[in-house]
């Protein structure tokens, strides 16, 4: 009951953060540009680790992230750090988040799918005004994984997302929201993880919007 609790708590004091931005009027659809990770953190998909660390990349300009985690409260804190350029301009990013699995079914010794949850969030910095943003995303994977979480495992996972920000929407500040369908899978082996992932897609009936964002990483755990 302790851990629930606590996992509550910082859950909710991530959400703190996007108090300001949640409760203004939002004007865009496409996923904010803060958000680089379109990826939920492991945790969600499945049994944690004590921590990882993991180098990606998203589909953009190739811009690269690292992120680190430990686990907290039967979940994984995680933050990330990010660079790339935009039009001849550097851009960061920092983000911070929580993920956790709520549910497990087992459908057999080397079959199971289940539920979980992450919260993150972020900010895309530059000396450029323009490039600047943030944003919120609460993201509900549902996976099935096949194989041991402790040797080899492959899990897809698909899930809703929402997330709230702002933005400059053609060099005009602006509140941003999308929300739709997250989908994507982990590979792991052993201490070893290779996760990719999207979101922004389904729009309606079709297949991919404009606004659509995916990343990659590599990743171990310890």
């Amino acid at each position: 009951m302790k851990r629930r609790a606590a996992s509550a708590l910082l859950t909710m004091s991530v959400c703190f953060l996007s108090l300001p931005l949640a409760a203004q009027s939002v004007s865009s659809r496409d996923p904010n540009p803060a958000l680089w990770q379109s990826t939920p953190d492991a945790a969600a998909l499945g049994p944690g680790a004590r921590g990882f660390l993991s180098y990606g990349l998203d589909n953009r300009d190739g811009d690269w992230l690292v992120s680190g985690g430990l686990a907290l409260f039967a979940g994984m804190l995680h933050a990330t750090y990010g660079q790339g350029s935009l039009v001849g301009s550097a851009v960061h990013e920092y983000a911070l988040g929580y993920g956790r699995r709520l549910q497990d079914w087992s459908l057999g010794p080397w079959l199971s799918w289940g539920a979980g949850v992450d919260l993150s969030a972020a900010a895309q910095r530059s000396r450029f005004l323009p490039y600047q943003s943030q944003a919120v995303r609460l993201m509900v994977p549902f996976s099935l994984r096949l194989g041991s979480p402790c040797n080899f495992s492959i899990t897809p996972y698909v899930g809703p997302y929402a997330e709230f920000g702002s933005a400059h929407l053609l060099l005009t500040p602006s509140n941003t929201h999308s929300a739709g369908l997250a989908f994507g899978g982990e590979i792991t082996a052993w201490r070893l993880g290779l996760t990719l992932g999207a979101v922004g897609v389904p729009d309606g009936m079709r297949a991919f919007r404009p606004g659509w964002q995916a990343s990659a990483a590599i990743r171990i755990r310890f």
